[in-house]
């Protein structure tokens, strides 16, 4: 099981938590499973990688700052927080305000 949790504030100008738990890959049982969060524009662009590493079964937490992968603020709006088991995707919309 993988699953993406609602990030911690939402909607937030300043930073937000996203916590997301990692299962058992049945495709990689002897491995750890390689795992993606990343947050992209509602259109699908690439905005920031967050975390790309492989992971044990486990819950995790990842801050993110409201900035881009240049270090720039991102505008106000609405983004797609994404975590990336493959072949799994599950994506949570995050909100910032500024």
């Amino acid at each position: 099981l993988f699953s993406l949790s609602p990030n911690y504030p939402n909607p937030f100008a300043e930073f937000t938590r996203i916590d997301y738990t990692v299962g058992i890959n049945k495709a990689a049982l002897d491995r750890q499973s390689e795992i993606v969060v990343e947050v992209r524009s509602i259109t699908g662009g690439l905005v920031r990688q967050l975390v790309r590493q492989p992971a044990a079964p486990g819950i995790y937490s990842v801050a993110w700052d409201g900035r881009d992968e240049a270090g720039r603020p991102v505008a106000s709006g609405v983004y797609c927080c994404q975590l990336v088991v493959d072949p799994i995707l599950v994506s949570r919309k995050l909100l910032v305000l500024r």
